[in-house]
């Protein structure tokens, strides 16, 4: 937002202008904040398996790698 318009004046409401838009900004972030939890509950989106299926399949790899890395007797 320039401080002077291209007459060499200043610019007009500049502060209007200014504090509307900050308050805008703030009042979207402050109602998304607030509505978002219901919204996500609301969806009733499925409980997500994928980081227990990874975390399965890294501590299988780890223990195979740990029995494949120990000496065999002969």
């Amino acid at each position: 937002m320039p401080y002077t318009a291209d007459s060499g004046g200043p610019f007009p409401d500049r502060g209007t202008i200014v504090f509307v838009t900050v308050g805008a900004v703030v009042t979207i972030l402050v109602v998304q904040a607030l509505v978002l939890p219901f919204v996500v509950r609301r969806a009733r989106l499925p409980y997500d398996t994928d980081a227990d299926r990874e975390l399965d399949l890294a501590r299988t790899t780890a223990s195979r790698a740990a029995l494949d890395a120990l000496p065999t007797r002969t």
